[in-house]
């Protein structure tokens, strides 16, 4: 009877403490785990660092675009600032093709004075001789 007593006493003992044992693993289920609180916290902070990374690279793309732009159009300026340069030298030099027909012109109406005069000349020999 002391047996059963006693076997029935360390049964009821070994019972409480695993009673025990669950209550404390539930406890620390329970409460937060100051390691993953930390992961937590990281991981929140790595988050907002990425999405702020992110903002500002979207930032930086369009400063670059505007940026590409603006070049791109002083560039379109400058070259039209050339082209205007160079029609003002082209108008302002003179055209061999017209010089060359000026040339021509000036050659040609010496010639034809020349042959006015010679045809004077004759003329006046042609009378002196009829006379």
């Amino acid at each position: 009877a002391n047996k059963a007593a006693a076997r029935e006493k360390k049964k009821a003992r070994t019972e409480k403490e695993s009673e025990e044992q669950m209550r404390q693993v539930q406890l620390e289920e329970e409460k937060p785990d100051p390691s993953k609180e930390g992961m937590k916290k990281k991981k929140k902070n790595a988050e907002q660092k990425a999405a702020e990374t992110m903002v500002e690279a979207d930032e930086n793309e369009e400063a670059n675009k505007a940026a590409a732009r603006e070049k791109k159009k002083a560039r379109k300026e400058k070259e039209s600032e050339e082209q205007m340069r160079q029609v003002q030298l082209e108008e302002e030099k003179p055209d061999p093709s017209k010089e060359g027909m000026k040339k021509k012109k000036k050659n040609a109406e010496q010639k034809a004075a020349e042959t006015m005069v010679e045809a004077d000349e004759n003329e006046e020999a042609n009378k002196a001789a009829a006379r």
